[in-house]
């Protein structure tokens, strides 16, 4: 036998009903009705007040296991045994009452043993109008019983292990309203199941609540996962947090809510902000450390530029300013190496791009180098041609000082340092070669890792930390680029190859070029609250011409510029009184272009240079800063 799937008891019980009105019809067999049912292969049949079968349908033969002319005109009780008469007696004492009948009952047949059925009479009336048997349609439903028994055995362990679960479960309808909670879910909200089926959301945070609210019907409106964190008003007041996951449920394909749980994260959450507020003091730290190591350096960088503007005759002057200054650079260059790693290795960076010649940024780099270079009688060699590429200059600049300086340290006096900058197959090529000690074979896998050093035990003036190469390469990714290296070994040099992206050349991009062989000439505000920092800058850029007025704080900044209107002004982020975004912030509302506002400070992250974009500066600079980096800067664009 064939258990009866609901959706057919439905449309069965929809097409009992017209047997109220027709069941004469098939008493009678009218119409064709018994055709038509054994057509359908309905379980049907026709009883008489005598207790006997009239007529069945086959399918009432496939559900007794006869063949229905065997079953017509035989007794009731004999054909499906006493005990099953006897349990349905009641019932066809009730139809031959005139009234309609319809049940659902476990029965014992004598040939099948207990099944259960789903069964509809509808009375039959003689010409007296007084019933004289019925009309049967019986179905066979089993096998569902069986199946929503289990279902509700299944429920029953469900509830049971979800009650004793230490995390709040839920399940919703395909409405989205609450259908279960958990033990744990009322315990801990200290309402009742029905409270929380009619107000689930009212527990939540309210800072949250309306945002999670329509997180959740949107994911009930694409039927797709729910994954929120929330507070959760526990009984005594307090909030917790909680990790809530919604899983859609889905019977036949057809979707039915969804089953979800809410995980206490609220220890995870109290060491996870922690542990943030630890990264973030320490990020702070870092930022002001940089920022006081570049001020004394910026000063004396600063100091030694108008040293180097001066006409020096004595020999150990001169000698003496120039290992200043190639000592300054490299103190400059680790200090930029050791604060740059954490945020390149983070991917905390942002490139601020511009269309910028390769060969130009080498040009202008190595002239900071010529000094290291010249004082160990290494020649550099450069031959460039044009070849534009979309970059962040200070970045470009970065990797360019990187590898030729590394160039320059492991290049033994009598050297010779050959750079090239090339365009082809949509390449800007920037290629660096060095007579240099070589590199092992071995580690040229392990060159750009960071802390890698090819020779550690290298005797030059300065080892370095091994950083240099590997944020030199994640600068070039960045970019869209890549980087190699090749040496002969030891003692043979080393070839570097960096290949960016091409990009068409500007136009009026090499007027522009030619104009910044002039002087400054610009009037210029200095804002700056180290005072030997500011001095030494304002007789800097005197010496290059420029009209400087100095400011050591933002109130007194904006007297000097509502008073001289300078064309640009320098401005330290850490100023008392205001600091220096909201400087920028008002002189940029005062003169609105016609002022350019360049931040020069010792602050370096990515953070910092954002929220400077934000406040209006137009360029970022970082101490110590070279005089001829300072005095590209200044150029009108």
């Amino acid at each position: 036998m064939v258990s009866a799937p609901s959706f057919l008891i439905n449309a069965v019980r929809a097409f009992s009903r017209g047997l109220v009105f027709a069941a004469e019809g098939f008493r009678d067999d009218r119409d064709g009705l018994r055709d038509i049912v054994n057509a359908m292969e309905l379980p049907m049949s026709v009883c008489g007040r005598d207790w006997s079968y009239r007529w069945v349908s086959k399918g009432i033969g496939r559900l007794l296991g006869r063949r229905a002319e065997d079953v017509i005109g035989r007794p009731i009780v004999e054909v499906i045994g006493k005990e099953a008469f006897e349990s349905l007696k009641p019932y066809f004492e009730r139809v031959l009452a005139g009234e309609y009948v319809e049940y659902e009952e476990q029965v014992f047949y004598k040939a099948l043993g207990w099944r259960w059925i789903h069964a509809m009479y509808a009375p039959t009336f003689g010409p007296d109008r007084t019933p004289d048997g019925w009309v049967a349609l019986i179905l066979d439903i089993d096998e569902q019983r069986k199946a929503q028994e289990i279902a509700i055995e299944s429920e029953d362990r469900f509830r049971k292990l979800a009650d004793n679960a230490p995390i709040a479960m839920w399940i919703t309808g395909a409405d989205g309203r609450s259908t279960f909670v958990n033990a744990y879910y009322v315990a801990y909200t200290g309402l009742s199941e029905p409270e929380i089926r009619e107000h689930w959301d009212a527990s939540i945070h309210p800072e949250e609540r309306e945002t999670f609210v329509a997180a959740y019907l949107q994911a009930l409106e694409r039927r797709a996962e729910l994954h929120e964190v929330v507070r959760l008003r526990r009984h005594d007041g307090v909030y917790r947090w909680f990790e809530v996951i919604g899983v859609p449920r889905y019977e036949a394909a057809r979707f039915v809510g969804y089953t979800g749980c809410g995980f206490d994260i609220t220890d995870r959450k109290i060491a996870e902000d922690a542990a943030r507020e630890e990264n973030r003091q320490k990020d702070q730290f870092i930022a002001v450390l940089g920022h006081e190591l570049r001020n004394p350096m910026g000063a004396i960088s600063n100091a030694v530029g108008i040293l180097e503007r001066v006409e020096m005759r004595n020999d150990d002057a001169r000698r003496a300013i120039k290992v200043t200054r190639r000592q300054l650079d490299n103190l400059a260059r680790l200090t930029d190496d050791v604060f740059a790693v954490g945020s390149l290795i983070a991917g905390n960076v942002t490139l601020a791009r511009q269309p910028l010649d390769l060969g130009a940024v080498v040009r202008f780099t190595i002239q900071m180098l010529q000094t290291s270079a010249a004082s160990r009688s290494i020649a550099i060699g450069i031959t460039t041609q044009p070849a534009w590429v979309y970059a962040d200059p200070v970045r470009l600049e970065q990797i360019v000082r990187n590898l030729v300086g590394n160039a320059v340290k492991f290049t033994p006096e009598q050297g010779r340092i050959d750079v090239r900058v090339s365009a082809t197959d949509a390449r800007a090529v920037l290629t660096v070669s060095d007579s240099g000690i070589g590199i092992p074979k071995e580690f040229l896998p392990r060159l750009f890792q960071p802390f890698a050093q090819a020779h550690p035990e290298f005797s030059g003036e300065s080892r370095g930390l091994g950083l240099g190469l590997a944020l030199t390469r994640r600068l070039v990714e960045l970019h869209g680029g890549k980087i190699s290296v090749e040496s002969g070994g030891p003692g043979h040099g080393s070839t570097f190859v960096v290949s960016l992206p091409l990009m068409s050349q500007p136009l009026g991009a090499a007027a522009g070029q030619a104009a910044n062989e002039t002087k400054v000439n610009l009037q210029i505000l200095v804002i700056e609250d180290n005072e030997d920092y500011r001095e030494s800058l304002r007789d800097l850029l005197s010496i290059e011409g420029c009209i400087v007025e100095t400011a050591s704080d933002g109130p007194e900044a904006m007297e000097l510029a509502l008073a001289h209107s300078p064309d640009v002004a320098l401005i330290d982020l850490a100023l008392p009184t205001w600091d220096g975004y909201e400087v920028a912030r008002r002189l940029r509302e005062k003169f609105d272009s016609a002022i350019r506002i360049l931040a020069l400070t010792g602050f370096s992250r990515e953070g910092d240079k954002t929220a400077a974009r934000a406040a209006g500066f137009d360029d970022f600079l970082v101490k110590p800063v070279a005089p001829s980096r300072l005095l590209e800067a200044l150029r009108p664009r």
